[in-house]
């Protein structure tokens, strides 16, 4: 089920006071123009607090029991992921990403202007993709691991 509600905001600060039958997930967005940031928490007996910061990353404080668990659950998993996509980063820093062929073809895609030749290159890029051809078994082992 999905409920949209419109908060209005008062010297840059909300107060807004949830009635549920119980636990409930929500997800709160905070929108500036087409953009929005996201946060979850879980509407139970007692105050949660949300600060959206200028970088995208939305700090959810409360002393409820399932909003605490919720918060060491997330904690716990940012840091097997953010594992998994630091080795991610450093395969394509390295340009460990993608096959030699793909590269070069992304390569030769990127100066070439003419759209058969174009769709050339990306006929064969789909080909290298369903051949299991296109990226590095080390960054398919990598990505597979995230």
């Amino acid at each position: 089920r999905y409920y949209a509600d419109t908060i209005p905001i008062g010297d840059g600060h909300i107060r807004y006071e949830l009635d549920a039958d119980g636990s409930t997930a929500y997800c709160i967005t905070a929108w500036r123009g087409v953009s929005g940031r996201h946060a979850n928490f879980i509407a139970e007996n007692g105050e949660v607090s949300i600060t959206f910061h200028p970088d995208g990353v939305a700090d959810v404080r409360s002393d409820t029991p399932l909003n605490k668990e919720m918060r060491r659950v997330v904690a716990a998993t940012d840091t097997i992921t953010a594992a998994a996509f630091g080795r991610l980063e450093a395969l394509e820093r390295a340009k460990l990403d993608y096959t030699e062929p793909a590269r070069r073809l992304m390569e030769l895609r990127q100066t070439t202007r003419n759209s058969d030749s174009l769709k050339a290159i990306d006929t064969e890029l789909r080909r290298l993709q369903a051949d299991g051809r296109l990226l590095t078994p080390e960054f398919v082992a990598a990505n597979n691991a995230v």
